[in-house]
């Protein structure tokens, strides 16, 4: 197949899905054009998946870049060069909406190309979580969503939110997991997980809905009881707190690793006996899922569609996400503290879950997506 797929430069969960979607779909000799905008990670990126990079445009008349009519026309003009058969656009905030203008301005030329859409969390939900749909584009993205020949959303709980803030039937929204590749994230033998000074970690883009002043928190609480270690993956906006928070208090044994590749992440992930998510909101969570794949039980908040992932008492422990530090350090002091038998099995227990969101599966399901569109013709 020919493909167009628009997505943000793949720091955080939408971008890392769509460039790993992308990179599938080529290995198997369909052709994909990736559209997204330049960042000072896009040099990685692009080595691993070529995309076209797009320049907003700048008129005097305004005192603000054109980024969406930029990206709108950069589609379009992708969809024509390759003769694309279906535009895929991650995320209905931007991605969605200039997707849909690019569309509408092919067909005035008479070329017909469907829109799949794919909805990843706060898309749908807007940036206050806690007034579902009350600080978000609620008119353009009823347009869009409704408009779209088809829509995904990452998780049941994800689909249900959509349903109800914008007015669409059941059958409109198909559920089509994250997935991972589980030849890179896989309990790997050749690392040391250690019982004695135990990794703990973190693996976000730093947001606030992350929480990762909390996760500092709680390891102060766990170093009260054990030797441990904390290690930060990622970069985003509050980790110039987190790291501040650490020199003021000079807390001790806690590394920041910045953005990894797949296969240091996976690493990472490995060597650590658990990993902390406290956030206030998961659509879905895939670093809960690349950490699962190699083995490493997970604490995590009981929102949104965590509980698809992460499965209590099984996989790990979900927590309630009003609990204090003290209740987060406490269950990750059970995992710390488990038995080697104890722990293994619950280490299986995450790899056999993981595999069943491997990326052939997934890639397989939007595909069958993607012909469905197109049948609709």
């Amino acid at each position: 197949m020919r493909i167009v797929m628009v997505a943000s430069p793949w720091l955080g969960g939408s971008g890392t899905v769509a460039s790993r979607l992308a990179r599938a779909l080529a290995r198997n000799e369909h052709v994909v054009r990736l559209v997204t905008y330049p960042t000072a990670s896009s040099a990685q990126t692009n080595a691993e998946m070529p995309a076209s990079l797009v320049e907003p445009f700048e008129f005097p008349l305004f005192p603000f870049p054109l980024y969406e009519l930029a990206l709108a026309e950069k589609i379009a003009e992708e969809v024509l060069s390759i003769n694309a058969e279906v535009i895929h656009a991650h995320y209905g905030i931007l991605f969605g909406h200039a997707a849909f203008l690019a569309q509408q301005s092919l067909r005035i030329r008479g070329y017909e190309v469907p829109i799949v859409l794919t909805l990843h969390g706060t898309d749908v939900l807007g940036l206050d979580l806690a007034r579902p749909g009350a600080v978000a584009p609620k008119h353009l993205n009823t347009l869009i969503i409704r408009s779209a020949d088809a829509v995904s959303a990452v998780s049941d709980n994800l689909a249900a939110y959509a349903k109800d803030l914008y007015g669409v039937a059941n059958s409109h929204i198909h559920v089509v997991h994250n997935a991972i590749n589980t030849k890179v994230f896989s309990p790997q033998f050749d690392v040391e997980r250690s019982c004695e000074n135990p990794i703990v970690i973190h693996a976000s883009n730093f947001r606030s809905v992350k929480r990762p002043l909390l996760v500092l928190e709680v390891f102060e609480l766990l170093r009260k009881k054990r030797a441990v270690q904390m290690r930060f993956v990622g970069e985003g906006p509050e980790l110039s707190a987190v790291k501040e928070q650490v020199r003021i208090r000079s807390i001790p044994d806690v590394s920041f690793s910045g953005v990894l590749s797949e296969r240091e992440l996976a690493k990472s992930f490995a060597r650590s006996r658990a990993l902390i998510l406290p956030s206030t909101y998961e659509s879905f969570s895939l670093v809960a899922l690349e950490a699962h794949a190699t083995g490493t039980p997970v604490v995590a908040s009981r929102v949104g569609g965590i509980d698809e992932v992460v499965r209590h008492e099984e996989t790990g422990y979900l927590v309630d996400p009003c609990a204090p530090a003290s209740v987060y350090a406490a269950t990750v002091e059970r995992i710390l503290s488990a038995s080697p038998h104890e722990y293994q099995r619950m280490s299986d227990a995450a790899w056999e879950h993981a595999r069943k969101f491997d990326e052939e599966i997934i890639t397989a399901q939007y595909l069958s997506l993607y012909q469905r569109t197109l049948k609709k013709d």
